[in-house]
């Protein structure tokens, strides 16, 4: 739990080359870097995150992420994070659990949730999200 051992350790998680080892990774360890309002933790995760080209395997990190998105910088760094998923079908998954978690409680998540969610190219994705949205 030290800090600046956890800053290492992600350092060097940045160079796994496997997704799914980097993922497995993130998602055991989100909760110490995750838990406290630590920005550099919070960034170090984010940025290995980022690194990720799976798609499932993105949508894996930040699904086990949501338990810590009731603080609104952690939703928009996933919302960030999300933009770079390609599969309008991982997307959509991981906006409709956002929505079911009903986390986007204010102007600015609504706007970041919404540039998202127009990065789908599938209308059906699309209008999957905009329904949940609508139930939420």
């Amino acid at each position: 739990g030290d800090r600046d051992m956890l800053l290492v350790s992600m350092r060097q998680a940045a160079s796994i080359s496997s997704d799914g080892e980097k993922s497995e990774f993130l998602r055991a360890t989100a909760s110490r870097y995750l838990a406290n309002d630590d920005e550099q933790l919070r960034n170090a995760f984010f940025s290995v995150t980022n690194t990720i080209s799976s798609d499932g395997e993105k949508h894996e990190v930040l699904n086990a992420v949501l338990p810590y998105a009731q603080r609104p910088i952690v939703l928009l760094a996933v919302l960030d994070a999300a933009r770079q998923i390609s599969s309008d079908g991982e997307k959509s998954e991981l906006l409709v659990s956002i929505l079911k978690r009903r986390a986007v409680t204010t102007p600015q998540l609504k706007e970041a949730f919404m540039k998202t969610t127009r990065t789908l190219s599938s209308d059906a994705e699309y209008r999957r999200v905009m329904e949940a949205m609508l139930e939420s």
